[in-house]
């Protein structure tokens, strides 16, 4: 399986969705609800999936420093260029 990265805010929360929080150990899995569009309209980067990138350098497209680099491990569903969009992650390290 490929390895992927994910920039975070400092306290481990996404940039794109604050209530999403990452931590190393543990699989993080997308927002689900009325407010999300489904897998069908899932586009790369949209609401529908978590976002991950392929190189490390592609991370911080919409966020800011400081931050923290995670490695992450998924199946993406949808890609465009180095970005990648996914129903959930595992956090390696």
């Amino acid at each position: 399986m490929q390895t992927y990265y994910k920039a975070t805010r400092p306290d481990g929360t996404s940039f794109y969705d604050k209530t999403t929080k990452w931590e190393v150990g543990k699989r993080t899995t997308r927002p689900r609800g009325k407010n999300y569009p489904s897998d069908a309209d899932a586009v790369c980067c949209g609401m529908a999936v978590l976002h991950a990138s392929d190189e490390m350098g592609e991370t911080l497209v919409g966020g800011s420093w400081p931050c923290r680099l995670f490695e992450v491990k998924g199946t993406p569903i949808v890609s465009q260029g180095h970005k990648h969009g996914f129903k959930s992650l595992s956090v390696v390290r």
